[in-house]
Order: structure tokens, then C-alpha cells, then sequence
């Protein structure tokens, strides 16, 4: 059995790692199912088709003044890793993980309360969506990988693996979730872009 991934285990975009990396039976990461950069070569089997892969795919979501906090953050921090400008900014890569979790050091003291909120509730349904989410991708990995790139939903999943992470990490150091200064490590993943 697989260890369960809550929020500390990985992020999509920025494919965030546990502390200690965790694997799927096939020892590959497990960001590499649960958010893969390219179609997968093999077939799935019939029963994919019957699945129904929306409720992975709508995760919570930033809105207000934390959307725009979180967007200003990232667009800082891939200023300084990417010197792609307009549209062609959307296939920079996703900042590192770590970098990410430094979002509450630039949020206004008028959001935190905000930030809190949703850092809660994105570790809440990461907690409980991760274990199958993960199952399905591995089961039925073209199908999984089809329906992330059509829904267009793979950077409101990462950030949302990413934020829940970052939050359960500020609890694990003894802070609030918004007391967080660092988090997992990443390895980026190509065309993570700026969430809308």
C-alpha cells in the first residue's frame, strides 16, 4: 500500500515531492501520474471510459484578494526565472515549490485571514481526493492524462496540490498555515504558466 498523500507529497505543475519522495508500484514519482507532461504510450483498458474524472478536476479555488495575492506572488517569481513575455509567459516554468511556499511573506496583512481559509480547504480536498486520484491515473493513464488537458485544469490542480502543501507544512512547523516559509521541494515542469 502506498503511503497516503496528504498535501506534503507532490504538486503537479511544480511536481512537488515529499521529504521523503514517494512512488507508485512502478517506482516512478507519483506527480508523474497524477500530473504527467505528455500522453502516455500505452492503452487504457475499456472501463476507463465509464469513469468519471470531473471531480478530480475541480479543485477549490483562490478568488478575491487572495487569487490576486497568490497571482502576484507567482508572476514575481517567474519573473526571475523566465524572460518569456505575453502569451509565450504561459510556457514558462512553474517556480520551485519552495518558492511557492514563500507566498505568505508577500501577502497583505488584509488577506491572511483569506489565505488561511483556502489553504485550509485545498489541504481538506487534496487530503481527500489524493488516494483515489492517484488510483485512477495509474489505472487509466490516457484517459486521466486526455481528460486533464482537456478540462485545462492541470494548474488549478497543481496550485491546489502546491497551496495544500504549503499549508500542511506551516502546521507541521508550528505555525498557522499562514506562517509558512518554506515547503517541499519541486523539480518544474514546463508550461505550468500563471493560474487564471
Amino acid at each position: 500500500m502506498r503511503t497516503a498523500l496528504v498535501l506534503a507529497a507532490l504538486g503537479g505543475a511544480a511536481r512537488i515531492h515529499a521529504q521523503s519522495v514517494q512512488t507508485t508500484e512502478a517506482s516512478k514519482p507519483v506527480w508523474a501520474s497524477v500530473l504527467p507532461t505528455v500522453s502516455p504510450t500505452v492503452d487504457d483498458t475499456h472501463e476507463c471510459v465509464t469513469k468519471d474524472y470531473t471531480t478530480f478536476f475541480s479543485p477549490p479555488r483562490p478568488t478575491g484578494d487572495v487569487l490576486k495575492a497568490i497571482q502576484s506572488h507567482g508572476d514575481k517569481l517567474r519573473k526571475d526565472t523566465c524572460t518569456l513575455t505575453g502569451a509565450d509567459a504561459l510556457d514558462c516554468p512553474f517556480p520551485d515549490a519552495d518558492l511557492w511556499c514563500g507566498v505568505t511573506s508577500s501577502l497583505p496583512a488584509s488577506v491572511s485571514a483569506g489565505y488561511e481559509a483556502y489553504g485550509s480547504s485545498a489541504s481538506a480536498w487534496w487530503a481527500k481526493h489524493s488516494s483515489a486520484a492517484i488510483e485512477l491515473a495509474e489505472e487509466c493513464p490516457r484517459s486521466w492524462y486526455d481528460e486533464l488537458e482537456w478540462s485545462n485544469q492541470a494548474r488549478w490542480l497543481n496550485n491546489t496540490i502546491i497551496m495544500a502543501g504549503c499549508y500542511v507544512k506551516g502546521k507541521q512547523t508550528g505555525g498557522g498555515g499562514g506562517a509558512i516559509t518554506t515547503g517541499p521541494t519541486a523539480t518544474p515542469r514546463p508550461g505550468g504558466g500563471r493560474i487564471r
